[in-house]
C-alpha cells in the first residue's frame, strides 16, 4: 500500500473533493485521493512526499493501486505546482526508475534535472487497464504526444513513457523518460527495443546515471533505442533546428488583418504605439510585401505571413477547402518545391499555414508542421483551430461534412496534441457574434477547461484569438468587454491574446476601417493592451496549474456545461479566495517558472460578460504565512489587511488582479 509522507505537522487524514486527477472522472475518489486533495488545500508546502513500495505477488490489482496512487500523487504536484519526492521502499531498483517516470526530483541531477514532468502514459498494460481505470489512468497502445510518436516497445510490451517540457518555457527541447516493465510480475533483467518517431532535428538518449545510449534511426522514420528492463531512459529531441526569435517571456499581443491600404509609416507607427507586437499578413496581388515588412521591422513588429508569394511560399489551406483532403491537393511535394522561392525577412516569425482545419487532417498537417520546421529553421507555424460552436460529426453524419470531424470537441483537441508538434495551442472563440445568444458564455469557459487542461498536460502555450470587432453595426465592443475576453483567457493561463480583426476581415466595427482611418475601438484596444502590457510582465514570471470557478452558482454562465463553481478557493497557499459579495470570479492558481518556491493567483471578475452595470466588488482571501505583493493593471495595489488576517482588494466587473506569495 502506497501513503504520503509529509515534512509538516499537518495530517492527510481529513477527506474533501480531489484536486487530482479524479476530479474530472466519473468514479469515486479513492480514500487516498481525498487525503491528497485535503492536503493540497491546506498545507503551504512546495512538495508531495510519497513512498512507493511495489508488490511483491504478481496480483494485477495490487500493480494497479500502487501504480495508480503514484499517478494520482505524480497529478496533484503537477495541478498544484509542487514538487513531487518518492522514497523507494527497500530501494527497489524498478521503484525508483517507475518514479522517475512520474516526475520524482528526489536527487534530480543531470539532463533530466532542467526538465519538468507534464503527464505519463501507460502503454501496453491491458492486464492491469480496468484495475487503472478506477483511478482515472488510461491505456494505450502506443504514445503520440505531438514531437513524439508511435512510442511503444517492439515487442509490445509494457512501458511507462513520462512526458518532459523544460521548467521555465515551453519553448526547445522536448523529453521522454521511457521504462519497459517486461514481464511486471517477475524481476525480468533482459532489454527492450523502445521505438518513436519524431520530427525533431537532434535525438539523444541517455541512462539513469547520464551516460549517452545508442540511439538507432532513423530507418523507415523511426528511432528506437535498448533499453533494460525496469530502468529508466531519457530521450530527448530538438523540435526546431533554430529556435524562433519571439521574446515568450512576455504576453504577445497582435491581431489578425493588416491590408494594403495600410502598409504605410503612419498606420504601422499607430498599430505599434496600440501595443501591438504581432500582426497576421498575407500577400496581395500586385502588391510588395517588403514595404510592410521594412517598416514592421523598423517598428519592433514581428508577423505571420501567407498565400503564396517570395515572402510565405508554401500552400495554405483554408477552413472552406474539402476536408480530409489536404494531403491530395496540397502533396508534400509541394511544400518542398516551394522552399527554392522562399525569400527571408527579420520582420517574419512564421507562417501561417492553415485556418481552422477538420481534424481529419491534423494528421497530416502534423507532417507538414515537421516539414517546414527543417526548410525554415527559426520560424513558428502557425494556426488557429475552431472553438467548441464548430459543427461536430454527430452519429450518422460524414465527419467531412463537419467543422471539427469529431463527436466531441474534446477529442477534436486531442488529436491536434498527439499528431501536431506545435509548442502552442492556438484557437478563436467569438463570445459577442451573437448578443443574443448568452450560451456563447457559457461555451467559452467549457472551451477554456478544455484547452486549458490539454496545455498544461502538454507542457504547450495557451493562444487565444478573441474578437474585437462585432457582428452587429450598432453594437460595439466596449473596452470592459475587451477586458472580459483578455482577462478570462489569461486566468486559464493564455500568453498570446491575437485580436480579431485590425482592419476589415470578418464581421464589422474593425479597429480601422477600409479607408484607413481609425475607429472608436483603437482607443479601447490600445487602453486594454496597455494594462495587459503592465501586467503582463509579473504574469509571465509564473504559470498556471489549475483554474478555478468561484460565486456562479445562482447564474447562467455555466449552465449546459459539466463545469462547478465552488464557495471558495484554497490552494494551501492561498485560502478562502472569493468575492465578498459572492458575485462570479475566475481564480487561475499559478506558481514561478524559477524554482525561487513564489506563487500566485490571477483573479478576473466575472459577473458582467456584456458591460451591463459595472460594478466595484472586493476580493477577500488569507495568505498563511510569506509576503504578499498584489498587482493590477494599473501597477502595484495597496490591500487592507484586517484583524482576521484576511486581504481585502477592490476590483471592477471584468477586472483582474494578480496576487504573490513569497517565502514561508
Amino acid at each position: 500500500m502506497t501513503n504520503v509522507r509529509f515534512q509538516m505537522a499537518l495530517s492527510l487524514l481529513a477527506g474533501g473533493t480531489c484536486l487530482a486527477a479524479v476530479a474530472d472522472c466519473p468514479h469515486q475518489p479513492s480514500p487516498y485521493a481525498e487525503r491528497l486533495a485535503s492536503y493540497c488545500r491546506t498545507a503551504p508546502s512546495r512538495e508531495i512526499r510519497h513512498e512507493l513500495s511495489l508488490p511483491t505477488d504478481s496480483s494485477p490489482d495490487a500493480w494497479a493501486e500502487a501504480l495508480g496512487d503514484l499517478w494520482l500523487a505524480s497529478d496533484a504536484a503537477r495541478r498544484t505546482g509542487r514538487v513531487l519526492l518518492c522514497a523507494a521502499k527497500g530501494q527497489d531498483r524498478r521503484a525508483a526508475a517507475i518514479a522517475t517516470a512520474f516526475g520524482d526530483e528526489t536527487g534530480a541531477c543531470g539532463v533530466l534535472a532542467q526538465f519538468r514532468n507534464v503527464n505519463t502514459h501507460f502503454v501496453n498494460m491491458k492486464p492491469l487497464e480496468v484495475a487503472l481505470g478506477k483511478f482515472g489512468a488510461i491505456c494505450e497502445e502506443r504514445v503520440d504526444i505531438g514531437c513524439f510518436r508511435a512510442v511503444c516497445t517492439a515487442d509490445s510490451s509494457p512501458l511507462l513513457v513520462g512526458d518532459f517540457v523544460l521548467r521555465e518555457t515551453p519553448v526547445g527541447t522536448r523529453a521522454i523518460v521511457v521504462v519497459p516493465l517486461g514481464d511486471w510480475r517477475l524481476d525480468d533483467h533482459t532489454s527492450r527495443e523502445v521505438r518513436f518517431r519524431t520530427g525533431g532535428t537532434s535525438v539523444l538518449a541517455y541512462d539513469a546515471t547520464g551516460l549517452p545510449l545508442n540511439v538507432m534511426g532513423p530507418e523507415a522514420g523511426a528511432f528506437s533505442v535498448s533499453v533494460p528492463v525496469g530502468s529508466p531512459a531519457v530521450v530527448t529531441v530538438e523540435p526546431d533546428a533554430v529556435l524562433p526569435k519571439v521574446d515568450r517571456s512576455r504576453v504577445l499581443i497582435g491581431s489578425w488583418r493588416f491590408r494594403s491600404y495600410l502598409w504605410d509609416e503612419e498606420h504601422v507607427r499607430e498599430y505599434k504605439d496600440a501595443g501591438m507586437d504581432l500582426s497576421c499578413i498575407a500577400g496581395e496581388k500586385g502588391k510588395d510585401t517588403k514595404v510592410v515588412l521594412d517598416l514592421f521591422e523598423k517598428h519592433g513588429i514581428g508577423c505571420f505571413i501567407c498565400r503564396r508569394e517570395a515572402y510565405a511560399p508554401m500552400p495554405y489551406w483554408g477552413a472552406w477547402l474539402p476536408a480530409g483532403t489536404m494531403r491530395e491537393k496540397n502533396p508534400i511535394s509541394d511544400y518542398d518545391a516551394a522552399k527554392a522561392a522562399y525569400v527571408d525577412h527579420p520582420a517574419i516569425w512564421g507562417f501561417t499555414i492553415c485556418d481552422e482545419p477538420n481534424a481529419l487532417d491534423l494528421p497530416y498537417i502534423g507532417e507538414v508542421v515537421d516539414r517546414l520546421k527543417g526548410h525554415y529553421p527559426g520560424k513558428i507555424m502557425y494556426f488557429d483551430l475552431l472553438p467548441n460552436y464548430g459543427t461536430l460529426a454527430e452519429v450518422g453524419r460524414d465527419k467531412a461534412k463537419s467543422q471539427l470531424g469529431t463527436r466531441t470537441y474534446a477529442e477534436h483537441i486531442d488529436i491536434y496534441m498527439k499528431e501536431v508538434s506545435t509548442d502552442y495551442l492556438s484557437y478563436d472563440f467569438f463570445v459577442y457574434q451573437d448578443p443574443d445568444d448568452r450560451r456563447l458564455v457559457q461555451k467559452m469557459y467549457d472551451n477554456y477547461d478544455v484547452v486549458a487542461k490539454a496545455c498544461r498536460r502538454g507542457g504547450r502555450s495557451f493562444w487565444y484569438a478573441p474578437m474585437v470587432n462585432s457582428r452587429r453595426p450598432a453594437l460595439w465592443t466596449s473596452a470592459n468587454m475587451l477586458r472580459f475576453q483578455a482577462y478570462s483567457a489569461m486566468a486559464y493561463g493564455a500568453e498570446m491574446i491575437n485580436w480579431c480583426c485590425w482592419c476589415p476581415g470578418w464581421f464589422t466595427n474593425q479597429v480601422v476601417e477600409a479607408n484607413g482611418k481609425r475607429t472608436a475601438q483603437y482607443e479601447r484596444v490600445k487602453k486594454v493592451n496597455g494594462e495587459i502590457r503592465r501586467l503582463g510582465e509579473t504574469f509571465m514570471r509564473y504559470r498556471n496549474t489549475a483554474t478555478h470557478l468561484v460565486g456562479f452558482d445562482g447564474t447562467e454562465w455555466l449552465q449546459n456545461t459539466p463545469l462547478r463553481s465552488k464557495d471558495t478557493v484554497d490552494t494551501g497557499f492561498f485560502r478562502d479566495v472569493c468575492m465578498a459579495d459572492g458575485s462570479a470570479a475566475v481564480v487561475g492558481e499559478m506558481v514561478a517558472r524559477k524554482d525561487t518556491g513564489a506563487r500566485a493567483i490571477f483573479v478576473f471578475s466575472a459577473d458582467d460578460p456584456y458591460d451591463v452595470a459595472d460594478r466595484t466588488h472586493v476580493l477577500r482571501f488569507r495568505v498563511p504565512g510569506g509576503r504578499v505583493r498584489i498587482s493590477g493593471p494599473d501597477g502595484e495595489i495597496r490591500a487592507e489587511l484586517d484583524a482576521d488576517g484576511i486581504y481585502r482588494v477592490p476590483i471592477h466587473s471584468s477586472g483582474c488582479v494578480m496576487v504573490e506569495r513569497f517565502g514561508s
